[in-house]
């Protein structure tokens, strides 16, 4: 920022007073692809056999942008007696948090609409495949033959390098190469020689010398980077040891009781054997097939709730199963703690907002959602009206996003779902089935489970609104501002801003939008204050309005 300073001075006092940076709402960290799965990722992830990734090195120091892709930065600058000024930043610098990702996306974009004009030097469908293989700074696609490789690398390096972006270090999978040896691609190893991806364990050993406390443990699960979510019954144990410890109220740094301690240790010691898990990069199955089935599942119990994805892919005589994604969220406690029923629903809710990103990578109508909860069926299927708003608002969201129809009932004993849902350590997961899906999978669909769905009609009518007469005093005006809610100043100013912007869109007919002004924190400021005092001094006002004898 040694820039806006330098342009500040210009037109500005000397004596300046920097304050904190102006809090927006912005977008998560922008990707030109997201990373939503490895396996997936296009439908030419699972077509082509011969996998490509590369090291870009970006060599720009600055570039003007445009100004829809530019990252609406905003500095307040106060001067100590007159009103402050906001100045907003048109240019990104190397090492600047999404710099290069705006330039990424401009320039593409670029290209690809030159492309489609006709008046492009470089192929649309090479541009499109690279503006759809780029995860952050790493390129990674997918093609079929040699002759395509090396036509690939050399147009995306041509293309790319137009812009001063640099494009090397590229490694495939190709089976002639005689250094196939292991690469880390987006935090995961990949193995190029059997084209597989596994964990990339850290060594932990360090923590078991150490005092267990609630900070070793969270830093020793948030070290291990699962995106698919293969191990996630391994990784739920810390988080539900947590959970435990924070009902305790022990403090970070302090010494866990001696079960916890216990525990905690076996499951480092059994994290070695994650470093043996490995997931085939290809699903090995092409575009040509045409029974190829996508089913998930979805569990829960009073520890967690999760979701799980299996391709099942029919050729002929041989049917393969392969496990894609999971998805495992622990069980809320304390005043949020629910039934087993309800959990069961989150379950099913995110095994709804799995499917919407498997299926947008890999578009296919043989999709199956499978519950052991008749429950949860009930609710989807079954159209009275009205339900609580917990219940109503995750089934008009599955209904949503998934056909009602496409929902099954299965046992909970061949339910495969149920192993995220509960502990596991690493290696009862190594030694389970968790890999190879469900059994019965592999039969055909005429012999899949069919079971006598017996619904609790108690447990379905029990989550019905609640008719009641409610009175209410709307006479009743506070300006309380819980304070200490906010761990800054600043960040509790910024909420009371946003309270009066929305109070002033609801209650006027000119609407303001965009960032927070200058003059809505400086009011927010005056309340917050107004606030202060009424709470501090109240003793104070209340003999001011007594009056003398």
């Amino acid at each position: 920022m040694a820039n806006i300073f330098k342009a500040a001075k210009g037109f500005l006092k000397e004596d300046l007073f920097v304050a904190e940076e102006i809090g927006e709402i912005f977008p998560d960290k922008v990707k030109i692809s997201e990373l939503k799965d490895i396996i997936l990722k296009s439908k030419e992830y699972l077509d082509d056999p011969d996998f490509v990734t590369n090291i870009l090195v970006t060599v720009v120091s600055e570039r003007k942008l445009k100004e829809e892709f530019v990252k609406a930065e905003r500095l307040k600058l106060l001067e100590y007696e007159e009103n402050g000024k906001i100045y907003k930043r048109t240019r990104t610098g190397v090492g600047e948090n999404q710099g290069k990702h705006y330039q990424f996306l401009y320039h593409l974009e670029k290209k690809l609409e030159e492309a489609k004009q006709g008046h492009g030097k470089y192929p649309e469908c090479i541009v499109q495949k690279l503006m759809s293989s780029f995860y952050v700074d790493n390129c990674l696609a997918s093609v079929q033959t040699h002759s395509e490789l090396d036509r690939f690398i050399d147009v995306a390096t041509e293309i790319m390098a137009d812009r001063k972006f640099d494009l090397r270090g590229w490694e495939h999978s190709i089976p002639s190469d005689p250094i196939a040896s292991p690469t880390n691609v987006l935090g995961m190893i990949w193995d190029r020689h059997c084209d597989t991806l596994s964990l990339n364990i850290p060594d932990l050993r360090e923590l078991m010398e150490e005092v267990i406390t609630k900070r070793n443990i969270l830093a020793a699960s948030h070290k291990v980077f699962d995106p698919l979510g293969i191990t996630g019954p391994v990784l739920l144990l810390p988080k539900l040891w947590l959970q435990s410890l924070r009902k305790s109220q022990i403090g970070w740094d302090q010494e866990v009781d001696i079960k916890t301690s216990q525990d905690f240790l076996k499951w480092l010691k059994e994290l070695e054997y994650l470093k043996h898990v490995q997931v085939p990069r290809w699903l090995h199955c092409d575009s040509g097939f045409q029974h190829i089935s996508l089913h998930f599942f979805c569990d829960a119990s009073k520890f967690a709730y999760s979701a799980v994805v299996f391709l099942r892919v029919d050729i002929g005589s041989t049917v393969r199963i392969q496990l894609v994604q999971s998805k495992t969220m622990i069980a809320p406690c304390g005043k949020k703690e629910t039934t087993i029923a309800r959990l069961e629903l989150l379950g099913a809710a995110i095994s709804a907002r799995l499917s919407t990103t498997v299926l947008k990578e890999f578009p296919t109508d043989n999709v199956y959602f499978w519950t052991d909860s008749t429950t949860v069926l009930a609710w989807l299927k079954r159209e009275e009206p009205p339900w609580g708003v917990f219940v109503y608002n995750r089934v008009q969201e599955i209904r949503k996003l998934t056909p009602v129809k496409a929902w099954r009932h299965v046992p909970g004993s061949l339910n495969t779902a149920d192993c995220p849902s509960r502990e596991c350590t690493a290696k009862q997961l190594c030694s389970s089935k968790w890999w190879e899906g469900p059994s019965w999978l592999h039969l055909s669909p005429q012999e899949w489970p069919i079971s006598d769905v017996e619904v609790d009609i108690n447990e379905v009518e029990v989550n019905k609104v609640r008719r009641a007469i409610v009175t209410s005093m709307m006479n009743v005006q506070t300006t309380d501002i819980k304070s200490d809610h906010f761990s800054t100043y600043s960040r509790n100013n910024r909420v009371v801003a946003w309270i009066l912007r929305f109070i002033h869109n609801v209650s006027k007919a000119t609407k303001l939008k965009g960032s927070l002004s200058y003059e809505e924190f400086k009011r927010a400021e005056v309340l917050v204050f107004k606030s202060l005092q009424s709470n501090a001094f109240q003793d104070e006002r209340f003999l001011a309005k007594i009056k003398s004898l």
